[in-house]
């Protein structure tokens, strides 16, 4: 049972509750304490006006606030959604949750649908989002939309499971939440209580032979009068001789013990005088005698023989303050301290303990100390980040002291091990190299679909790789999901499904239905099994989606398994870049030779079944096959000499929108659904890659339905003369043409028709030769690419052209083979020469240019591996050595090429930005809407913008040898 403190906030209403229910009708408020297991429905929130939100980005808006004593660690939440008759379609059907220690900083947990109240009155609500046992002071929802869209917003009920035993601080060494450690004890030899200061021990717990003070400077059984005066205090002695003074003797003090009193003066502390006094009636031997009876007799008898021999032995060494300081002890500083216990030699010792400023803001009460010196306690810091609440402007928040999560913070901040301020999943103490950037991580640059090409991600499904103990249509979960889900999956069956090269973290979503409610299926992807149970509730093979994370890189092979039940399986999906290694077309020639494909259409072989097969040969031309049905098949071929990664696109029409097809090329099976969903035959193109390079394309029909066939075409990439190219997969940013805030590089000298044999958009704009723009002085490339091009040659999402060569070594003079490409917008080159690398596997060091940046070199030679030289220059900085520079790192967490190097004919050893560039950009300043040299952000104008770009990078220089 959960009894904590809950508060909500909306509008201007407070109400606090015991765990849970806040109702309120306009402005009236009312409270339930229900069980957790209460369901009241007459009364709900409701708001049928907007206001403020207390997080100033979410505007006026429909929201409640929750607010607990002091920050909470939150578990589990329970949510009833508006329930009353009539009132379900005002319920929420979407909120924003956000959550705050501060009621400042907001942190977003997310959208959330909240599924709609059936209205009956044992309606039992829904699982809400689970706060995973982060600490929480205010817990905000914002209203998106309701069942109706009305202007009125309702919810009944929220419970919020917190964990009262969690620590909102630093558990100590000890186990105590913010307690102070271990505790120190000093030795006690000779068994008075009292510990020396100088043998201590650290401990949780307390020590045979030691105590916890240090108040005895001699602990071999000598005293002094801190130890005498304890005996006097423990007997009754303080009661007549304590401030009362009786008989002028005044036991308060060692000065006013010694100066005795009206009987004996000082006297009483030589020989057995005090001993006299204490214990021997009618005393009488400082010259008139003591009232009858003695001392000890007046005080109950409380001073024992012991105690009584212990006084004497003080008396006889001299009756020192300090068992340290006998009488005589050197004092060289004069402070009343001997020098044998005086800790601050020629310092004041009678000043220990007083007030004093430290002149440090956080600290508090400054005093002087044993040490000689002012020194206070540490002042709060809630959050541990080593600047106090008094200073830190986020006293709650340990990413921030400044109030900006931004890694700017005072020198005193200290970025615990513990944080993850950019929510990567990835902590300080798991070497996170930048936690400000969730596209930062512990290796750096993520190679992520969301950080690399979110704006342009594809969505693609994985392709059916094998099944066992299945029969019927299981081809059906090849590709994305259709809505039509294959045969039975049950205890004794498994469907596997393959994926391309991912990165750890991606996300593959299967979609597929369960027998009953608590159904249960295993997925094994890559060796890595987990097991799901009904996450919708949904049964009767209702389809739902269910996403789990890749937790290796590389290809991934996933394995279906029903734990008890059956199961069916529709398709899966995942995200991708284009012509990422995750692209399935990585290998086509859209990706390899977009600028130079080459085409061919298949010849008839053979068939069994068809009517005319023969219309299917050559190109489409809208004459198709007879039917093909159920267990027919249709055999074409491709010229013999084709490579792997050649693009297969077929023309057929379907009968149904359920149709199904499969190609086979050598050992690969594909299986495609129909794309369209037409039923009457309409031409419609299918499209794949040939794995194997196999020339032989079977073709069947799977399933009901006919389809036909028109024909079939090939897309390849040109032959290299040496034999199978090697992929060239590079990535590389321009610092001048990057947009930070589309995270992405222009292309406006593509847009505006400005690039090399592009016809200009503008009339008064000058076109641009088709020549190659590397082939003048210093490059003086003499390679082909981009000679004679006009606008159709190219894509259209290039940024510019770029140089690339590649060597063994450091140097120049290592150099095997230079080629030029096009640069997208996401940083891909593309190379219209398919053929640049010769077929040698050697590691390879890999030289960037381009006519106005400063070149860069790969640190370290480049391994080729399953054919392909792959290197992604924005994940890390560029080669460097002790002077120069490499890349510039952009707030986004990328690395980008200096741009500013316009003058690279004067570049004669490596590369550089100086006064020089300046100097040509101040020749050209002000012409618009031509391809030049100085136009340092390629935006088509040559103007101040450029300028700014050079100066803020006037000085860098690299040390890439040229």
């Amino acid at each position: 049972m959960l009894h904590n403190n809950i508060y909500l906030k909306t509008g201007l209403i407070y109400l606090a509750n015991l765990l849970l229910v806040l109702i309120i009708f306009s402005n009236t408020t009312i409270a339930q304490c229900v069980n957790d297991s209460g369901n009241y429905w007459n009364k709900s929130w409701l708001s049928c006006y907007t206001s403020p939100n207390p997080n100033p980005v979410r505007g006026n808006t429909h929201w409640l606030l929750y607010e607990f004593h002091q920050p909470e660690s939150i578990n589990e939440t329970h949510i009833w959604n508006a329930n009353r008759p009539g009132e379900s379609t005002i319920g929420i059907q979407t909120a924003i949750i956000d959550y705050s220690v501060d009621g400042t900083t907001w942190q977003n947990m997310g959208t959330f649908t909240f599924p709609k109240a059936n209205e009956q009155t044992d309606y039992e609500g829904f699982a809400g989002p689970s706060f995973e046992g982060i600490f929480v002071s205010k817990i905000l929802i914002t209203v998106e939309n309701t069942y109706s869209n009305s202007s009125c917003a309702s919810l009944a009920e929220i419970i919020f499971q917190i964990d009262p035993d969690a620590c909102y601080g630093t558990i100590d060494i000890c186990g105590v939440c913010d307690g102070d450690g271990e505790s120190v004890f000093y030795e006690d030899s000779d068994g008075d209580g009292l510990g020396s200061p100088d043998i201590f021990i650290s401990s949780c717990t307390p020590v045979a032979g030691y105590v916890d003070n240090a108040e005895d400077h001699c602990d071999n059984g000598l005293l002094g009068w801190n130890e005498v005066s304890t005996i006097f205090s423990n007997n009754g002695c303080m009661g007549c001789h304590g401030d009362l003074a009786l008989g002028g003797l005044n036991l308060s003090t060692y000065d006013s013990a010694v100066q005795g009193g009206n009987k004996c003066g000082s006297d009483i502390m030589t020989g057995t005088t005090l001993q006299n006094i204490i214990m021997i009636d009618s005393y009488a031997g400082c010259g008139t005698a003591i009232n009858f009876p003695s001392m000890n007799q007046r005080s109950g008898g409380q001073i024992d023989a012991d105690e009584l021999a212990l006084i004497q032995t003080w008396i006889d060494i001299g009756a020192p303050e300090d068992c340290n300081c006998l009488p005589g002890a050197s004092d060289s500083d004069n402070d009343g301290t001997c020098d044998t216990i005086d800790d601050c030699p020629g310092f004041d010792n009678q000043i220990i303990g007083t007030p004093c400023d430290d002149g440090i803001v956080c600290t508090v009460d400054d005093v002087w100390t044993t040490a000689c010196d002012c020194a206070g306690q540490a002042a709060l810091d809630s959050d541990n980040d080593g600047v106090c609440d008094i200073e830190d402007a986020a006293p709650g928040d340990p990413c921030t002291a400044d109030g900006i999560i931004d890694g700017v913070e005072p020198n005193e901040w200290i970025a615990l091990s513990t944080n993850d301020c950019d929510t990567d999943g990835i902590n300080n103490s798991n070497g996170d190299i930048d936690d400000f950037s969730p596209c930062i991580n512990h290796e750096g640059l993520v190679s992520s679909v969301a950080c690399n090409c979110a704006g342009d991600a594809y969505i693609a499904g994985g392709q059916f790789a094998g099944q066992t103990g299945l029969s019927g249509s299981y081809w059906q979960s090849d590709g994305m999901p259709d809505g039509l889900m294959e045969s039975y999956i049950d205890g004794a069956g498994s469907l596997q499904l393959s994926f391309p090269h991912m990165s750890v973290g991606e996300e593959i979503c299967i979609t597929l239905g369960f027998q009953y409610l608590d159904s249960r299926v295993i997925f094994t992807l890559n060796n890595n099994v987990g097991t799901f149970i009904n996450p919708a509730g949904l049964d009767n093979y209702q389809a739902q989606q269910i996403c789990i994370k890749t937790r290796t890189e590389g290809e991934q092979l996933l394995t279906i398994e029903s734990y008890d039940d059956m199961l069916k399986v529709d398709g899966s999906s995942y995200t991708y870049c284009p012509c990422s290694l995750a692209d399935p077309n990585f290998n086509g020639p859209d990706c390899r030779c977009p600028y130079e494909k080459l085409g061919a259409s298949g010849n008839y072989v053979s068939n069994l079944g068809i009517d005319t097969p023969n219309n299917a040969a050559g190109e489409p031309d809208g004459i198709f096959t007879g039917d093909m049905v159920d267990g027919d098949q249709l055999i074409l071929n491709f010229p013999n000499d084709i490579n792997p990664g050649g693009q297969v696109c077929i023309t057929l029409g379907f009968d149904s929108q359920d149709n199904m097809v499969k190609f086979k090329m050598g050992n690969d099976s594909i299986y495609r659904s129909n794309p369209s969903g037409d039923a009457t035959y309409a031409p419609q193109e299918i499209c794949f890659i040939n794995k194997t390079g196999d020339p032989e394309l079977i073709i069947e029909k799977k399933g009901s339905g006919i389809i036909r066939i028109d024909a079939a075409t090939y897309n390849y990439c040109n032959e290299c003369p040496d034999g199978a190219p090697k992929y060239i997969d590079l990535h590389v940013a321009l610092e001048g043409a990057y947009n930070l805030e589309l995270n992405e590089m222009n292309t406006a000298l593509n847009t505006y028709g400005l690039l090399p044999g592009q016809t200009p958009t503008s009339a008064f704009a000058a076109p641009t030769p088709a020549i190659n723009p590397y082939s003048n002085t210093p490059w003086n490339y003499t390679g082909t690419e981009g000679l004679g091009w006009n606008h159709s040659n190219y894509i259209g999402d290039e940024t510019d052209w770029i140089m690339v060569s590649f060597r063994t070594g450091i140097d120049k003079n290592t150099e095997i083979a230079r080629t030029t490409g096009l640069l997208n917008k996401e940083g891909r080159i593309r190379f219209p020469d398919p053929c640049a690398l010769p077929s040698d596997d050697t590691p390879l060091y890999v030289v960037i240019e381009h006519r106005n940046h400063l070149g860069i070199m790969s640190p370290e030679p480049i391994t080729i591996e399953r054919n392909i030289l792959n290197y992604d220059f924005k994940r890390k900085n560029s080669y460097i050595d002790i002077t120069g520079f490499g890349q510039k790192q952009l707030p986004s967490g990328k690395w980008a090429m200096y741009t500013g190097d316009a003058n690279q004919v004067i570049d004669v050893i490596s590369y550089e930005i100086t006064g020089a560039d300046k100097t040509i950009w101040l020749y050209t300043n002000g012409i618009f809407q031509q391809y030049m040299i100085p136009d340092f952000n390629l935006d088509g104008d040559v103007n101040g913008g450029d300028k700014v770009l050079w100066f803020d990078n006037n000085g860098v220089s690299s040390r890439v040898p040229k």
